[in-house]
Order: structure tokens, then C-alpha cells, then sequence
């Protein structure tokens, strides 16, 4: 049995609803929102909709067995020191996750000769100038099956909009960001994990996009 498999446990299935989960949408479609009361109607559909599983209240584990179904249910107390992206509840979980973190972990993209495509080939980053293909694709994402034509990273280089150590400077300062329109998490990311090990300050963070 591997390391850290003593703290792994099963990952509960999904609760099971008797109800159909797309009936609020179907009521929806019902809804005149011209009409005050069908403006309260609208509003009411979703006072009461609840995750399936609500975020954690303390960061996890990153021990996750996926071919198992299983987790790690400790709190993640211990960054992994290279890369800082993930935290593990002690030595044994890391190590018994080092197969799957390794990729992420001492991927290139986190190197210091990393450098974007469009810097190598000393072009104008595809952001910078739009295409008729951009908005033939835009105008095509109803057609393009479950996911939209949505992707999890876009185009732009991350940012820490904090920079703290040529700014504030101040490691217990508390900030409240907003990413409005950011398109991904990599800016949120970027700016987190750049800061100082010893920052004990508060974070409070809005993520906010026409497409989440």
C-alpha cells in the first residue's frame, strides 16, 4: 500500500434528488420579465439552489487518488516547496502524489527560460489583433457541444497585481481584489502564489466574467 494511503478515503457520491435537476431552467422559459411578478418569480428560482459540493472551509489535502475515487480529508497545511501551487497534510501524502503533481510540478512553463510562443517567433501576441476567425469562432459557440468552445487557460500572460515586494511591502496588509473580466485563473494564481510565505494578511477576491 502506498504512503499516505492511511488517510485516504472514499469520495462521496453525489446526493441523489428525487426531483429532475433541470426544472428550475423549465420554469424559466415560462417567465414573462416584463412583469414584476414574474421578476420576483425569476429571482426566486434560484434563492434556494445550493452546490452539490460547496467549496471546502479550509484549503484541502492534495492527495487525490483519482483511479481510486479517494482523497485526502486533512487539511493541506504544507506548500509544496517548489512550485507553491499545491499543499499536502504531511511528507507521506506528498510523496504518495508525487506521480501526479511531478508533470505540473517541473513543468517547463515554470522555468525561467519559459517564454511565449509569440515572444520566440517575435510576433504580435494573437491577442492583441483579432481575426475574422476569432469572430467566426465567438459567433460558432452555441455549436460546439458540451463545453461551449470554452477553455480553462486563455492567451494572455498571468499578472500579480500585488507585487508586493516593490509596493506595499507590507506583509500583513489585508486586499481586496477584483478580476472583472478576467477570462481565467491564471492572473488569480499568479498573484496569490507570489506572495511572500510570511504574508498574514486577508485576501478577499472577486472573480467575475461574462463566461464563467
Amino acid at each position: 500500500m502506498p504512503q499516505g494511503s492511511a488517510s485516504l478515503k472514499p469520495i462521496p457520491p453525489p446526493p441523489r434528488k428525487e426531483t429532475d435537476p433541470l426544472q428550475p431552467l423549465q420554469r424559466l422559459a415560462d417567465l414573462d420579465l416584463v412583469d414584476p411578478g414574474d421578476v420576483e418569480g425569476f429571482l426566486g428560482v434560484f434563492s434556494n439552489v445550493r452546490p452539490v459540493h460547496p467549496p471546502p472551509a479550509v484549503l484541502p489535502c492534495a492527495n487525490v487518488q483519482p483511479t481510486r475515487y479517494s482523497a485526502c480529508e486533512k487539511p493541506g497545511t504544507k506548500a509544496c516547496s517548489a512550485c507553491k501551487l499545491v499543499s499536502y497534510c504531511s511528507k507521506e501524502c506528498q510523496t504518495a502524489d508525487w506521480k501526479n503533481h511531478k508533470t505540473v510540478c517541473k513543468n517547463f512553463m515554470r522555468s525561467s527560460d519559459w517564454q511565449p510562443s509569440w515572444v520566440i517567433e517575435r510576433r504580435t501576441p494573437s491577442f492583441m489583433e483579432p481575426t475574422d476567425e476569432d469572430e467566426k469562432s465567438f459567433s460558432n459557440l452555441g455549436d460546439l457541444g458540451f463545453n461551449g468552445g470554452s477553455t480553462l487557460w486563455g492567451n494572455m500572460p498571468a499578472i500579480d497585481l500585488i507585487n508586493l515586494s516593490v509596493n506595499e511591502a507590507d506583509t500583513q496588509k489585508d486586499f481586496s481584489l477584483a478580476f472583472v473580466a478576467s477570462g481565467d485563473l491564471r492572473h488569480v494564481m499568479k498573484t496569490i502564489n507570489s506572495l511572500p510565505p510570511n504574508y498574514s494578511g486577508k485576501l478577499d477576491i472577486l472573480v467575475n466574467d461574462g463566461n464563467p
